[in-house]
């Protein structure tokens, strides 16, 4: 059930832009998203190195394993914050070389999707913790009403916006999750503080 509602969420943009503006509207939305791929494709890598370290944290000492977290958090967000603002810096010179001299530069999407890769961040980097945690109904609980909101948010910010209300609208998504995901936290490191 969780991985129908993450699909859901991470695909919304793609979906609903294709019902809503065709496989052109898509075209353009991958096209720029390439940009962030490498920022985005480094997280998996690190969360396989440190979750077992985290797992093993939790075994001997859970109240540890939030503040660890945490500190993992803040790396993800400093590497796609100075990816992200340096992409921007260069996005220029950058782009005759990853799409051809044929196009323009697709600026204000590439800063939508770095957007969303400074919330991907934060939302990857607290979800691991729930997992670690083993809050995994929490986890899926707010996956569904994350991924509800995603599809709303997208669809109506394409009507307003096109293109870039796409990535906005799955921001919107993923900034809830997050949101939750520190509810959540915050919630589970008081109650760990009162025993």
């Amino acid at each position: 059930m969780t991985v129908f509602f993450y699909f859901l969420r991470t695909q919304a943009h793609t979906l609903i832009t294709a019902s809503l503006l065709g496989p052109v509207g898509v075209a353009h939305l991958n096209a720029s998203r390439m940009f962030v791929t490498p920022a985005v494709m480094l997280t998996p890598a690190l969360s396989q190195v440190l979750m077992p370290r985290l797992a093993t944290l939790r075994a001997s000492d859970p109240r540890k394993v939030n503040a660890a977290g945490m500190m993992f958090t803040l790396v993800l967000l400093s590497i796609s914050i100075v990816y992200s603002l340096l992409l921007l810096f260069f996005l220029e010179d950058i782009v005759p070389f990853v799409l051809g001299d044929q196009y323009d530069t697709p600026f204000i999407l590439v800063l939508f999707w770095c957007l969303l890769t400074v919330v991907l961040a934060l939302r990857n980097g607290m979800e691991m913790v729930l997992q670690i945690l083993r809050r995994f109904r929490v986890l899926t609980l707010l996956n569904t009403i994350s991924a509800i909101i995603a599809l709303a948010s997208v669809y109506g910010m394409i009507l307003v916006f096109g293109i870039s209300g796409a990535i906005t609208g799955i921001t919107i998504g993923e900034v809830v999750l997050v949101l939750g995901c520190f509810f959540v936290s915050g919630r589970d490191e008081a109650d760990r503080r009162k025993i």
